[in-house]
């Protein structure tokens, strides 16, 4: 797809979740964006999808990247993540999308 098509179909997503036309899903978060326009055309086609985000908990492998250490600091970027996206509570797509996060060493913290 060219960067116009996806445009497109993000903004037709976006409409159908409430998501203000002001929020660019080309920059910022794009990822998230393209999974959430995947489960919403599974959906709108009948395939009963989806999306399980995992988020690892406590990760010191590296210094060059800073994991967090615990699930509130999870959702401190997560809620930055879902301002920036624009989506709220209630959307069509809510009971399909989960989180789960887990420590490294495989801990089941919280879904």
């Amino acid at each position: 797809m060219r960067k116009k098509e996806i445009r497109q179909a993000f903004e037709i997503v976006k409409k159908d979740l409430r998501v203000s036309e002001e929020k660019n899903w080309m920059r910022g978060y794009y990822q998230l964006a393209n999974r959430i326009a995947v489960l919403y055309f599974l959906t709108k086609h009948d395939v009963p999808a989806y999306l399980l985000l995992i988020y690892f908990i406590g990760d010191r492998s590296s210094r060059m990247r800073k994991c967090p250490q615990s699930k509130e600091e999870w959702e401190e970027i997560l809620t930055a993540q879902e301002e920036h996206v624009g989506i709220t509570k209630g959307h069509i797509l809510e009971d399909r999308i989960h989180k789960l996060f887990l420590t490294v060493d495989g801990k089941v913290v919280h879904r």
